[in-house]
């Protein structure tokens, strides 16, 4: 779960990056 979790959390980062925020 916390693999998950992490993943998630870096794909949200990688979003918020690519949107510009």
């Amino acid at each position: 779960m916390a693999v998950t979790s992490g993943c998630a959390a870096l794909t949200q980062i990688v979003f918020w990056l690519a949107t510009g925020v």
